[in-house]
């Protein structure tokens, strides 16, 4: 049996059900797929054996203005040069001061991205600091990650690349992590 809170991609049910999974909307399941955030207190309401497809504070790690400032404390605590791979980011409109300093010292190009977003949506870069957002529309309150551009990335047969590594926890205490073979 299956579940779903929020929608279920197309995809996913018709795999689900090929494999002789069946939806439900009871409290007995073995898969509940979330398509949107969940309480904490959620999920001590599972039962033995049931799986869930994201973490408690995932957002931790997937918001691009949390994962900074995670980033940021991880280099305070263990040491920057443990971190020197990420570039030098600002989360705005809370650090807009310290990025004008920084634009100001350093010059640019910079990459912002709003902090929610993914698919590469409403990305654009700067070099000039009066574009930054929390410069253009100092009453919005949309979070945004600006990040000083690398201007020679590592490239693969002359492409910019991302790396996806797709792995499956299935237990904590203790831990098991699978790897998907093709990243």
């Amino acid at each position: 049996l299956y579940k779903s809170i929020g929608p279920l991609p197309p995809l996913l049910g018709s795999i689900l059900e090929k494999h002789g999974f069946q939806a439900t909307q009871g409290k007995e399941f073995h898969f509940l797929w979330c398509s949107q955030q969940v309480k904490g207190y959620f999920y001590r309401t599972l039962l033995r054996g049931q799986r869930v497809n994201n973490f408690p504070r995932s957002w931790e790690c997937t918001r691009k203005d949390c994962l900074a400032k995670n980033m940021a404390k991880m280099a305070e605590l263990h040491g920057k040069s443990h971190f020197d791979f990420v570039p030098q980011t600002f989360v705005l409109p809370d650090e807009i001061d310290q990025a004008i300093a920084a634009h100001a010292r350093l010059g640019g190009p910079w990459i912002c991205k709003p902090a929610g977003s993914c698919q590469g949506r409403n990305i654009f870069i700067t070099e000039d600091s009066s574009e930054f957002p929390a410069q253009r529309d100092k009453k919005s309150d949309d979070k945004y990650v600006l990040e000083r551009y690398i201007t020679k990335p590592l490239l693969i047969d002359g492409f910019k690349f991302d790396l996806r590594i797709f792995v499956a926890i299935t237990g904590v205490k203790p831990l098991r992590i699978y790897r998907h073979s093709e990243g």
